[in-house]
């Protein structure tokens, strides 16, 4: 969805402002989610080592 984004057309909303134009709003909404998934894999990957 992240990478999809690129492609879509300006629906306005958080990309109007222009110091956060870089990202379309579903980027922004979906960076998050990304970062708690990383930290979940992360934190799965450290209990097994310790098992």
């Amino acid at each position: 969805r992240f990478i999809i984004e690129f492609s879509k057309n300006s629906q306005g909303g958080i990309e109007e402002y222009e110091a956060l134009n870089i990202f379309s709003t579903g980027q922004w909404l979906s960076i998050p989610f990304i970062i708690v998934g990383g930290l979940l894999l992360y934190r799965i990957k450290k209990r097994k080592e310790l098992n």
